[in-house]
Formats: structure tokens, C-alpha cells, sequence
């Protein structure tokens, strides 16, 4: 899949890298649509954002699309699910993309 990754000083740099898969208690959700928040903007100008960043790192966190594994133990969800994501409701922390 493609990822695009800020690096650092207003630069951006789209990658090719693997599909994550569910562990236990987790979903992977293909993303359909992204906004871009003033929090991302702050941090692409170089300013501080609402969470401290440290590229390389891809932006974006209010995001709808649809849910495509589901790890074991999951069960209010499955494949095909559209959902919307709610970034201020932590549950956990996010494993990052490689």
C-alpha cells in the first residue's frame, strides 16, 4: 500500500510499504477518505501541533473507511464495516506503520 510520509521541513514523500495485519483485539481499516486539520498544517509549517511529531511520520487522523481484517477476540466489528474513526478516544496506543 502507499503511505505518505512527512519528513520533516514542509516535505512530503509517498512510500510503498506492507499491508498491516489485526493482531488479537485490533481491526485494519483501508482508509477512503482523510481530512487535513489544523494540526496537521501547524506541523507541516514547522509549528508545534496538539501532539508532538517526529518525522518521518504520516499525518492525517480524521479519517471514514472500511474495515478489511479483524483480529481475534473483536467482535462488535467485521469486514466490510464502514466506519469512522475517532481520534481523541484512546483505547491503546496505535502501532505505527514500518
Amino acid at each position: 500500500m502507499k503511505a505518505n510520509y512527512f519528513i520533516g521541513n514542509g516535505s512530503f514523500e509517498l512510500r510503498e510499504v506492507e499491508m498491516p495485519h489485526a493482531d488479537p483485539g485490533e481491526v485494519v481499516i483501508k482508509n477512503m477518505v482523510c481530512g487535513v486539520c489544523g494540526t496537521d498544517v501547524h506541523i507541516k509549517n514547522g509549528e508545534p501541533g496538539s501532539a508532538e511529531v517526529n518525522p518521518p511520520v504520516v499525518l492525517g487522523h480524521e479519517y471514514s473507511g472500511e474495515v478489511i481484517e479483524v483480529g481475534e477476540g473483536v467482535t462488535s466489528l467485521k469486514p466490510g464495516d464502514h466506519v469512522t474513526v475517532d481520534p481523541n478516544i484512546y483505547m491503546r496506543t496505535v502501532r505505527p506503520l514500518p
